[in-house]
């Protein structure tokens, strides 16, 4: 299958008193993107146990995620197995496949 990343919805300015001076972590840009590093997109294959609003695919043994923040591919944990290839975010489009041979 194929997935088209959408833009999130633009803010729309609050006209109200709050202090907006308070500055968050500066986004990160990548190859297509510039996004928030707390933001991440991930695609991959799962069992019907799978807590599918829970965790992002490949931090547990139900399932292998590719991570859109860092390009990597998880199994088992919260730790990156290896860097498999591009980051992508935000207008990419990414597909996810199995070859059973």
């Amino acid at each position: 299958y194929e997935v088209d990343i959408l833009e999130p919805p633009a803010k729309e300015d609050d006209d109200d008193d709050d202090d907006d001076s308070v500055t968050s972590t500066p986004p990160v840009t990548t190859r297509t993107t510039t996004r928030h590093p707390s933001e991440c997109v991930a695609v991959g294959i799962a069992t019907e146990s799978f807590h599918v609003h829970t965790r992002m695919p490949g931090w547990d043994s139900l399932s292998f995620g590719y991570h859109g923040d860092d390009g990597g591919i998880f199994h088992s944990s919260g730790g990156m197995v290896e860097r498999f290839g591009p980051t992508f975010g935000a207008g990419d489009t990414i597909g996810c496949g199995i070859d059973y041979v």
